[in-house]
């Protein structure tokens, strides 16, 4: 209401007017009936999401919910539908062809206002040029992107313009949780993992193993890895999936298909009775500057504490396909592989197609270990005619170099090649990586399962190498059932898992437990015949796995020859064997000798597999001393 003296002053004046009429009202919505340009306010990409650019854009987008799922849904697969068309059809169209295309009226066309703002940031995308801004107007947008195309050979931008507008950073109006500034141009390297109460581990500490010294002064250490040996139903892929819950974002995890309720230890996994659930559980990893970062499971919810600051973090699981398509950036995008196999990766060729010259090169530089496994590697080639990427091969024993379309390439082949694209697209991805320099000092986390999944020999047993002199300032944390690919790990880099009887271990509550095996030979100095017999697979031959069964039960059969009743032919080959090799490794002597150092190998064979980490030492030393006792005698 008017003062008192608002209304004098009116009486006074006579002037038929209210004073300070029109009122100074400051706009807060965005009016679609003022004459003013939407696209200083608000973007749009290719999922249909509106971003603000200014502070009305994003008080309209809030007021009238113009993000919400089900309209998001609509807008994405209409501005889907004109991307192709717009791609496909009308920017091939004749120079002589000037009549008004279809997919650019606007007027006309369901979301029209929307595609007309995506059509923008396409001619922006592909102009090398400042475009005025009468070029950008409704009725002349398409010309405008005809002389683009006609100037600038559209061969060059079209493979890659998807992968740019999903890709692109938009700028927005709302304050990024973390704003890049807050990131450092350095990460501390990861030093250990500890599980409590996660799925089915109880209690479980990964050290990290200690960098190895530089070749040169100059050159970084290559930071170190670890390979997760074990069973199934070892933990091995828990141990993933907490390592990628503790360091990724909030945002990340919101995004991940998981019931977090059931995260906590269920103890009948581990063999205990109608017993509740645990009600929480927590994952802390440790960094070697000693900060830490504590992930807390809890009443259906998780949460952070500690240190805020964590390198970035991509996981896969044990199904790393690709699909036809560029996935657009998320929080979640990097690691949902590993929580839901439906989630497949980025489309690697198209990705290519979209890299500058200079950035292409420096990929290509970081892949030449990886693509050097498949045959003699000299380069790869863009073919933008056809839309494809080449690789170009040394034809074995002669100069001539053969030229194979990713597309053809073996499933391992591409199924690597678009995991190890995804992590270098988000090194290089400045939201993720600010400070981005090169892919030679870039750093992250990445894990991988089941890392042997549809490779061939010769890869398995280079992929690890591989991996790590692609990106030798990455930490890779896999696991595997497969010896052949320990190749390319150090000392200390191999743990194994394994379920035993808790029974000889006073910390755990629970019938079984899950451990980590301990005191394991070198692997850098063991053949692949040592890997398979060594702790690291708690095998007893490296024969076929029915034979492999038998040798399994050699007290079985010993006890079976003792009562007098008939082996198998495939049981008496492995007797045989046996016998063989315990001959053959004896000096001269009785065949009572031989006899009793069978009884006690079957003795330690038949142990072995039950023993717990902490026992299995003693029972190996303990067969020792039984075999020494019995030579001492001869």
């Amino acid at each position: 209401m008017p003062t008192e003296l608002q209304l004098e002053t009116y009486v006074l004046e006579n002037l038929g007017t209210w004073p300070g009429y029109p009122l100074k009202e400051r706009h807060v919505l965005l009016d679609p009936c003022e004459r003013i340009n939407i696209a200083d306010h608000l973007s749009v990409d290719l999922s249909g999401e509106l971003s603000a650019l200014t502070e009305r854009g994003r008080e309209t987008i809030t007021h009238f919910k113009l993000n919400r799922g089900q309209l998001l849904k609509q807008r994405a697969s209409k501005l889907k539908v004109y991307f192709d068309e717009l791609i496909d059809e009308q920017l091939s169209r004749s120079e002589e062809d000037k009549l008004f295309p279809p997919v650019l009226d606007f007027a006309a066309m369901e979301f029209g206002g929307l595609w007309y703002l995506l059509c923008r940031r396409i001619v922006l995308e592909l102009s090398p040029a400042r475009v005025p801004p009468l070029a950008l107007s409704p009725g002349r947008i398409g010309a405008t992107l005809r002389t683009i195309v006609r100037n600038l050979s559209f061969q060059d931008w079209c493979g890659g313009l998807e992968a740019r507008l999903a890709l692109a950073d938009v700028q927005r109006l709302v304050q990024a949780p973390e704003p890049p500034s807050a990131l450092p141009r350095e990460y501390s390297p990861l030093a250990s993992v500890h599980l409590n109460n996660f799925k089915g581990i109880e209690q479980l500490e990964l050290l990290m193993p200690s960098a190895q010294e530089a070749p040169t002064p100059n050159v970084r250490p290559a930071q170190p890895a670890l390979l997760v040996l074990g069973e199934n139903a070892a933990g091995k892929s828990s141990i993933l999936e907490a390592t990628a819950l503790a360091l990724c974002s909030e945002e990340a995890r919101a995004q991940l298909p998981i019931d977090v309720a059931s995260l906590p230890l269920d103890p009948e996994l581990l063999g205990a009775g109608q017993v509740p659930r645990c009600t929480s559980a927590t994952v802390t990893v440790t960094f070697q500057n000693a900060s830490k970062r504590e992930l807390i499971i809890a009443g259906g919810t998780y949460w952070h504490e500690g240190t805020p600051i964590a390198p970035p973090v991509f996981a896969y699981g044990a199904f790393r396909q690709y699909q036809k398509q560029v996935r657009r950036y998320s929080p979640g995008k990097s690691i949902i592989n590993l929580f839901d196999s439906t989630a497949l990766l980025s489309n690697p060729e198209k990705w290519l197609l979209g890299l500058k010259q200079v950035e292409f090169d420096s990929v290509v530089r970081a892949l030449r270990d990886i693509l050097s496994i498949e045959g003699e590697f000299e380069v790869m080639e863009r073919d933008f005619e056809n839309q494809r990427c080449l690789i170009v091969t040394a034809a074995a024993g002669s100069q001539a170099l053969c030229r194979t379309p990713l597309s053809l390439a073996s499933s391992g082949y591409r199924s690597v090649l678009a995991m190890v694209c995804d992590i270098i697209q988000g090194l290089m991805n400045r939201r993720i990586n600010p400070h981005f320099e090169s892919l030679e000092t870039a750093q992250a986390v990445v894990l991988i399962d089941e890392v042997e999944a549809h490779l061939h020999p010769r890869w398995k047993i280079q992929i690890m190498g591989a991996l790590r002199s692609a990106l030798p300032n990455v930490t890779f944390i896999a696991t595997t059932h497969d010896p052949l690919c320990l190749r390319g790990m150090r000392d200390g880099e191999v743990i194994v898992m394994q379920r035993v009887a808790s029974a000889d271990n006073p910390d755990s509550e629970w019938p079984v437990m899950v451990e980590q095996v301990i005191r394991l030979p070198n692997v850098s100095q063991l053949t692949i015949e040592q890997l398979l017999t060594s702790d690291f697979f708690s095998l007893s031959s490296t024969d076929q796995p029915d034979t492999e069964r038998e040798l399994a039960m050699f007290a079985d059969l010993l006890a079976a020859r003792e009562r007098g009743q008939p082996l198998s032919d495939a049981q008496q080959q492995a007797w045989s064997r046996f016998e063989r090799d315990i001959s053959d490794a004896l000096p001269v002597g009785a065949t009572e000798v031989q006899r009793l150092v069978q009884e006690a190998v079957v003795e330690y064979l038949q142990n072995r597999r039950q023993a717990s980490a902490l026992k299995l030492g003693e029972l190996r030393e303990k067969s020792r001393q039984r075999i020494l006792a019995i030579l001492e005698g001869i």
